[in-house]
């Protein structure tokens, strides 16, 4: 399956009731509403290699894949940014903000 070039093949028929689906490594895994499970496909053999049953029986909806690493990051607010009580992430930087009864000893910035 390439959806860029859109070049599709069937690799498994006679799903009952396919509701979610994505592809990750060899593998395609979809939901089915009909057998209440999340099953994997090998994507080269066409064959089903495990179906995954919830304990409590129920449709399961969407279905998504992550990557085994997250990418680096830095965290503008790691030893609370520097602030005397509460650091706000944003993008680029963070926040520092103050309780409400403060009054004065504390000091608001953004960085």
């Amino acid at each position: 399956m390439d959806p860029h070039r859109r070049l599709r093949r069937q690799i498994v028929e006679g799903i009952q009731y396919p509701f979610s689906m994505v592809s990750f490594g060899k593998n395609l895994y979809y939901t089915d509403w009909r057998r209440e499970a999340v099953v994997s496909v090998d994507r080269f053999s066409e064959k089903e290699t495990e179906e995954f049953l919830p304990q409590k029986r129920s449709r399961p909806y969407g279905i998504t894949s992550t990557p085994t690493q997250c990418p680096q990051a830095y965290n503008y607010c790691s030893n609370n940014g520097g602030c005397s009580h509460l650091c706000l992430p944003r993008p680029g930087g963070f926040t520092c903000r103050c309780p409400d009864a403060s009054a004065g000893q504390c000091e608001e910035r953004n960085l």
